[in-house]
């Protein structure tokens, strides 16, 4: 296509280094943009290059349907045009999502972002890191009765195997700062496959909350955005498997099936399928009482460590999803009747050998303070003595053992078998002395 076919009908939008314009087909009365580079860059070699490596790397990808298109390319530098023709978008997701936040559904959510995820995915398995991926750089489509959005504006893009001078180059600008790796601002060469894989979780909080991601507070894929922002995956493939999981999660929860996890476990007996175990654990459906409709069962089929172990090597780093529902299922029977109160020291059981099996010092922490305060605030003696054991015996980590004595002191009530216990015996110093000051109350 060329730009003789098309009418001029106005400016989208101006800024950076590149104009945009609307145009109109003459014949079928379609409408395109036209990215067209500034005049005052047309002397700057680092811009031209950066134009045409945008142009490059979106016509490598132009195979995948959540990709703009580029339908016509002009680059003359005698007569000095710069140009590409694509698609003509009414807006872009950060338009889309303030438009219609109140509106969307969690399955539209999971849509708008997937097409994103699948854009930046294709990109990756093709040598090609975005670099400046925010919401204004996502275009929404109409087709049909479809929202189809396609990513654009791969002027920050970087093949990892080109040694390009542009690509380790500081310019200014890279995007909305709230979605871009702080690396970036420093020195664009430090952006990575890593910061496509951060902006990609800042974006899922976006389209999630509708809030910008100044700050991530608790939301659906939280674990998955912090992980992300953090760098904690290696590549977009570790990303998109703890993605896709929780998802299956979410949407399991979505479901309008009310199965209780007590109804499932007497119909599968010990053919248990750890997902659906999971699934049900994390969805909590109650007709009788929580205790029994999923604590007991709970309890019942992680009994000792083999299944719990089994249990964990299935769901990994979700665990903390799992013990977070039984702690919530918890607290609402130590403030509720219709449980047998006499089950408690089974809690605390169930809680240490949990946290043993455990990898993660977060779970470990929350499962000591939970042990913690049935032993103390319920004055459970058999609870007492299983906790004093665990100081006892095993080491905890120094990365949670100030918070786990800040609880000791601040919800711990003294009991007498502190008086009988030789504290010598503790093995970290300062729970010792965290019990010593509770025992002088005594």
């Amino acid at each position: 296509m060329e730009i003789d076919d098309l009418t001029y009908e106005n400016v989208r939008k101006n800024g950076g280094f590149a104009i945009i314009k609307r145009y109109v087909h003459k014949d079928s009365r379609k409408k395109f943009a036209i990215k067209q580079l500034l005049p005052e860059f047309h002397s700057q070699p680092d811009y031209i290059e950066r134009f045409i490596k945008e142009i490059e790397y979106t016509k490598r990808l132009q195979d995948n349907e959540n990709i703009i298109k580029i339908v016509g390319v002009q680059i003359d530098h005698t007569t000095k045009t710069y140009y590409y023709i694509m698609p003509y978008a009414k807006m872009n997701l950060d338009e889309y999502i303030s438009l219609n936040n109140s509106y969307l559904d969690f399955n539209e959510r999971v849509s708008l972002f997937e097409q994103v995820l699948n854009a930046i995915s294709y990109a990756h398995k093709n040598n090609i890191w975005h670099r400046d991926l925010t919401p204004t750089n996502i275009l929404i489509f109409d087709e049909d009765t479809d929202i189809r959005l396609k990513v654009c504006d791969f002027g920050l893009g970087k093949d990892p195997e080109s040694l390009s001078r542009m690509a380790n180059s500081s310019i200014g600008g890279h995007g909305q700062w709230m979605y871009v790796d702080p690396d970036q601002y420093e020195s664009l060469k430090k952006g990575t496959n890593l910061s496509d894989i951060l902006s990609l979780g800042k974006i899922l909080y976006f389209i999630m909350t509708g809030k910008k991601p100044l700050i991530i507070k608790d939301c659906k894929f939280k674990s998955v955005i912090d992980k992300a922002v953090n760098k904690e995956f290696s590549d977009i493939s570790g990303f998109e498997e703890e993605y896709i999981k929780l998802r299956d999660i979410y949407l399991t929860l979505e479901e309008t099936s009310s199965l209780t996890l007590l109804e499932y476990v007497d119909k599968q007996k010990k053919d248990i399928e750890w997902n659906e175990f999971y699934k049900l654990s994390l969805k909590g459906e109650s007709t009788e009482h929580i205790y029994y409709d999923f604590m007991e069962p709970a309890m019942r089929i992680l009994s000792d460590e083999n299944s719990t172990f089994t249990f964990l090597e299935v769901v990994g780093t979700d665990d903390e999803l799992f013990i977070n529902k039984f702690i919530e299922a918890l607290h609402y029977c130590h403030h509720n009747y219709g449980w047998p109160f006499n089950k408690q020291n089974n809690f605390t059981r169930f809680l240490i050998r949990y946290s043993h099996c455990s990898t993660s010092q977060k779970v470990k922490l929350e499962c000591l303070k939970e042990a913690w305060y049935i032993a103390a605030v319920n004055d459970q003696w058999d609870s007492q003595e299983v906790i004093l054991d665990v100081f006892s015996r095993y080491e905890i980590a120094d990365s949670i053992v100030d918070e786990l004595c800040i609880y000791i002191l601040e919800n711990g009530q003294p009991f007498e078998k502190l008086n009988r216990i030789n504290l010598n015996r503790i093995r970290s110093p300062k729970i010792k002395r965290a019990l010593a000051k509770l025992r002088e109350k005594l």
